[in-house]
């Protein structure tokens, strides 16, 4: 009996997190740069890394870099990617280093891997993916390993996956993907576990709304829920507060349209809920790029249906956050309201990283002679914070509590 209500229980709070959460877009600063799809992006240190992709005909192939900054809600443009320039590629982070590769430049399909050091804003040529040369692939990472896998190339569509490791510096095949060749899947992961959703089986000429979850702990995809709508190719996926996001794409098969309507799956309970705000383009969105920090995603560029490539950014997160102060060990002080935290200090400190209960690192912040920081913390998950901080020669920590 006791594990039967068990089960109930996690059902319940699996199904009021999607009816209790108030999910918003908000429209941040564009992209200082032309308008672009199949762009490539990921984040660390809580800042956000855009760069590559093509404009509207795909005449051009670009090789520019920028950061995002979401605490100043600003664009920051760093050096030019150093491979060559192209779009349709894959990106996965591994312990504070971003990874690109594939996609196709103006003539050819490609398998370089680079891998990307914030710090110092460069670049490293690692070993070349071993499968063939693909666009629009599945990308992701799963206990510090970068995978990659499905696409397409010369050959047509591709099911094969493989996986980086950063500690050998070398590329492993996997199980390969159980549902049909999938050219231009979205995908997400949640508690180590990826999800590959919707996508374009060409050999079979349909648009897919299928959902696959692959198990790095025993190598195995399982097939899940469909997508309760029409089938997409293109679409934005991401996962916040333990639940997956699906949305925008369009029908590549049939009609041509785009979609901005989104859903979100909740993997306890293999269901979707479709009370989830559309994307805020209202011509809909293909090949748009997202990705998280912490428990808010942001999402921009990509194509409408006047075939247009956008320089639109936006965040999506729950704004039903508040925050209180838990403890101070220094001088900070702590000024809050509902979606940030702004910290002060006496003096100004050098080094400042805020934490989760887990130890996952949510911020880092390294710029000199700072006597203040403000935090945003929409859509984190609610719990005990922990911000850590120099004062002198010594570290010292201010925690606080992101509550309802």
């Amino acid at each position: 009996m006791k594990t039967i209500l068990a089960f109930f229980f996690i059902l319940l709070i699996g199904s009021l997190s999607n009816t209790n959460a108030q999910y918003v877009w908000t429209a941040k600063e564009s992209i200082p740069a032309p308008g672009r799809h199949h762009s490539s992006v990921f984040a660390i240190g809580g800042n956000i890394y855009l760069m590559c992709g093509t404009n509207s005909d795909e005449s051009q192939q670009f090789r520019d870099m920028w950061k995002f900054i979401p605490a100043e809600n600003r664009w920051l443009q760093l050096r030019d990617f150093p491979g060559k320039a192209r779009s349709y590629a894959a990106t996965f982070v591994i312990k504070d280093k971003g990874y690109l590769c594939v996609g196709v430049d103006d003539s050819s399909y490609l398998i370089d891997l680079w891998e990307y050091t914030p710090e110092d804003d460069s670049w490293a040529q690692k070993d070349d993916f071993p499968g063939d040369g693909r666009a629009h692939p599945a990308s992701f990472t799963l206990s510090d390993e970068g995978y990659v896998g499905c696409g397409d190339g010369e050959l047509g569509d591709f099911k094969d996956f493989y996986k980086y490791s950063q500690s050998e510096s070398k590329w492993k095949p996997v199980k390969q993907f159980l549902g049909p060749p999938n050219h231009h899947p979205s995908f997400f992961t949640i508690n180590n576990r990826a999800y590959v959703c919707t996508g374009h089986d060409r050999a079979g000429v349909q648009v897919l709304k299928s959902n696959y979850e692959y198990n790095p702990e025993t190598n195995t995809w399982a097939k899940k829920a469909d997508l309760p709508a029409k089938g997409r190719v293109g679409a934005i996926g991401f996962a916040i507060n333990n639940l997956g996001f699906i949305g925008g794409g369009f029908d590549e098969v049939g009609t041509g349209e785009f979609y901005r309507d989104f859903y979100v799956y909740n993997p306890v309970t293999d269901l979707w809920n479709t009370t989830v705000p559309p994307f805020p383009d209202m011509n809909g969105t293909f090949a748009a790029v997202s990705t998280v920090i912490g428990n808010i995603a942001y999402a921009g560029t990509g194509e409408n249906n006047l075939y247009i490539s956008n320089t639109n950014w936006y965040s999506f997160h729950d704004q039903s956050v508040a925050v209180h102060e838990s403890t101070n060990e220094g001088s900070a002080k702590l000024i809050s309201s509902r979606g940030y935290v702004r910290i002060e200090f006496e003096n100004p400190v050098s080094v400042l990283t805020v934490n989760n209960q887990l130890g996952q690192r949510m911020v880092t912040n390294t710029q000199d002679k700072e006597n203040s920081i403000v935090i945003s913390t929409n859509g984190w998950a609610k719990g005990i914070y922990m911000a850590h901080y120099r004062e002198g020669k010594a570290i010292k920590g201010i925690s606080f509590i992101v509550a309802e």
